[in-house]
């Protein structure tokens, strides 16, 4: 438990759920990055759905396609025809949304 990351640590300890399924995350933890390990202990408990700490997904989309507009804007950004074209594909399919 010393070598996890703190996070997960706190994480796994505020989540509701069976006590071995806890003990067995910490007992095979190899290692593996805090974003791995906080991967899998959302997976296997995850929040309910009326809990305030769960993520707002829609705000978190909306933060992102405002840093994709201004990664669009950067002098920087000139993408060729094969981009142009899957960046196009992707906007297409999320105006169907």
């Amino acid at each position: 438990i010393d070598s996890m990351p703190r996070q997960a640590i706190y994480t796994l300890a505020s989540r509701g759920g069976d006590l071995e399924k806890k003990q067995d995350i910490v007992q095979n933890y190899k290692g593996q990055s805090k974003q791995e390990i906080l991967s899998v202990i959302r997976k296997l408990f995850p929040l309910s759905h009326d809990d305030k700490r769960q993520p707002n997904i829609a705000d978190q989309a909306i933060t992102t396609l405002r840093r994709l507009k201004s990664l669009f804007s950067h002098p920087l950004f000139k993408p060729n025809n094969a981009q142009k074209k899957e960046i196009l594909d992707i906007i297409a399919r999320l105006k169907k949304l």
